[in-house]
């Protein structure tokens, strides 16, 4: 008998359980309800969300999170200010953490890097979007939750240009899904509810209204003109944990089977600043797991920053580029044609994606999309087959002339780790 190749490893482990389970699994959703208390401005203990129940224990693998989230919102500008609006309003207004036993735990992050992962794993979807227009006939019922950003234009401003301060209100309501199962045919990245040694902890809180990451804070004040905002009212979240579950098997299985996960996700958030402009900022990936999806946030003076260049170095050398996007060369828009081609739209201004799930393979076009995992570890490499890569990293440039102010790159990358489940 011959012995499986390294990345037979974590095909071979999903055994007849596994098979079992997922052809006979059935969708189930548990969900759970929290508030915000009125009246806070978000970033401190007071604006965590008050969840009524802890996630219930229940036999099930869970697939993915849905967040419903309702916010009023109430904006004070003073005399002759302007508030800014982050490009990634309102999915920066809140923060959240899944807390997992036997896996690295989540960074406390905003829901942006979750928003795009998700419309960057669907073609021409967007949470904003209700079914194919995002105006709905007297025919359609899109459900009693729309999405509404209450006259917060994302990437807006609102000025004042009265004498005295002027107030905005509006409630403002979204969802997105987190998503936590990495590949369709595996349970990669699913965790257990009804463990009761592996209980996950969902914690979230209101981010700070006013801050200066617009990835992670609503509202910029640029100027800092003692803009303010708080909830006019209790916020209200909603949390829907989708799984799978095998409560009725059907003739010929005695018990029910019990799935090996192997894999769980992880996320880790980093940033990388100051800078010139005009100079390479390398953000490297050093973490020992296997990368599935990075997202680069370009921010510059509080402010989404266009680049000239973003490019895949394996060495830390130029020429080894796997791939570049280069003004300089005239290659730069390149890179916004391959993301129109790969999911029918563009992204927020300053957003760059390294998708290793989804990715481009330019020796074989017809082969796209194709998996293409990395990483700098040599055990996950040995387990899956593939090339270690320790000196890699995502390069990107702000253009020559650009007047900077505390500039920086927000990364977010996802990635699957060996877990006990």
């Amino acid at each position: 008998m011959t012995t499986p190749a390294p990345a037979q490893r974590h095909v071979d482990q999903q055994n007849a359980n596994l098979a079992y389970f997922l052809k006979w699994a059935r969708t189930k959703n548990v969900g759970m309800s929290g508030t915000i208390a009125n009246g806070v401005s978000g970033g401190t203990p007071a604006a965590n969300v008050a969840f009524s129940t802890d996630i219930p224990e229940i036999p099930m693998w869970a697939t993915a999170l849905v967040l419903e989230i309702t916010l009023p919102i109430s904006l004070v500008v003073p005399a002759g200010a302007t508030a800014r609006i982050s490009p990634y309003f309102p999915y920066s207004s809140m923060l959240m953490q899944l807390l997992l036993a036997g896996s690295p735990p989540w960074d406390q992050i905003s829901l942006v890097p979750w928003w795009l992962d998700e419309i960057t794993s669907q073609r021409f979807f967007d949470p904003t979007m209700i079914g194919p227009t995002t105006a709905p006939s007297a025919q359609e019922d899109p459900g009693p939750f729309v999405y509404s950003h209450a006259g917060f234009t994302p990437g807006g401003t609102i000025v004042n240009g009265g004498g005295s301060p002027a107030t905005t209100t509006g409630t403002v309501t979204f969802r997105t899904r987190v998503r936590l199962q990495r590949k369709p045919n595996l349970l990669f990245g699913a965790i257990p509810l009804g463990d009761p040694e592996n209980r996950p902890q969902l914690k979230m809180m209101l981010a700070a209204l006013v801050g200066p990451n617009p990835e992670q804070n609503p509202f910029q004040d640029v100027a800092g003109a003692g803009i303010t905002a708080t909830l006019s009212g209790p916020g209200q979240v909603n949390a829907s944990f989708e799984g799978r579950s095998l409560d009725v098997l059907p003739p010929g299985i005695g018990t029910i089977p019990t799935p090996v996960v192997g894999m769980g996700l992880a996320v880790n958030y980093s940033t990388k600043g100051p800078f010139n402009a005009g100079q390479m900022v390398k953000v490297s990936q050093d973490s020992a797991m296997l990368y599935k999806k990075i997202l680069h946030l370009l921010i510059n003076n509080q402010q989404a920053q266009r680049a000239d260049y973003f490019g895949k170095w394996l060495t830390g050398e130029q020429q080894s580029a796997r791939w570049e996007y280069d003004a300089a060369a005239g290659t730069f828009n390149q890179y916004y044609e391959l993301l129109q081609r790969r999911y029918n739209r563009f992204l927020p201004t300053g957003c760059y994606v390294d998708d290793m799930e989804s990715g481009e393979n330019a020796d074989n076009p017809i082969a796209t999309p194709y998996e293409a995992e990395m990483t700098p570890d040599t055990g996950y490499a040995d387990e899956f087959g593939i090339a270690a890569t320790p000196g890699w990293n995502n390069a990107l440039r702000v253009p020559v002339g650009t007047a900077v102010n505390a500039p920086y790159v927000g990364s977010y990358a996802f990635g699957l780790v060996n877990v006990p489940y």
